[in-house]
């Protein structure tokens, strides 16, 4: 894997673990503001607060994710991501809950800014990511 494949995969990998710990500031920080969200077909969420409760709510169910036949293109600074994915959480009363979908993320590279000495700003090309949309459906297909 190329160096800015491996970047997208790492951004994934964050996020994925900071939802399973349910570390939420991490998981919105893994996305650009104002990114748009697909937690089902047709409803698209991109308001900040809604998204911090939406996940906040599936991340009190203690999911465990796995992903397989990990698809990373990146051309610029953009990069797609696409995987399987398979969801194992409990429900409040202890109900295991199983679901399978497929995750398509687009990202962008980050720009990081460094102080240099006298105050001066230098942008340097980061091989950071963030995620401007993303789609996690639950599989319709076999």
């Amino acid at each position: 894997m190329k160096s800015d494949e491996l970047a997208v995969q790492a951004t994934v990998d964050r996020m994925t673990a900071a939802f399973e710990k349910s570390d939420i500031d991490t998981v919105m920080s893994s996305y650009e503001p104002g990114a748009v969200v697909l937690f089902e077909p047709g409803r698209p969420v991109t308001d900040e607060q809604h998204l911090r409760q939406m996940f906040s709510a599936m991340a009190a169910a203690n999911p465990s994710f796995t992903y397989s036949d990990h698809e990373i293109v990146v051309s610029g600074d953009t990069g797609l991501h696409i995987a399987p994915w398979h969801m194992v959480a409990r429900t409040p009363d202890g109900q295991e809950i199983s679901q399978s979908g497929l995750s398509i993320a687009v990202l962008h590279r980050q720009s990081v800014y460094s102080a240099d000495v006298g105050s001066e700003f230098r942008k340097s090309r980061g091989t950071g990511f963030r995620k401007v949309a993303a789609a996690c459906h639950e599989q319709l297909f076999s």
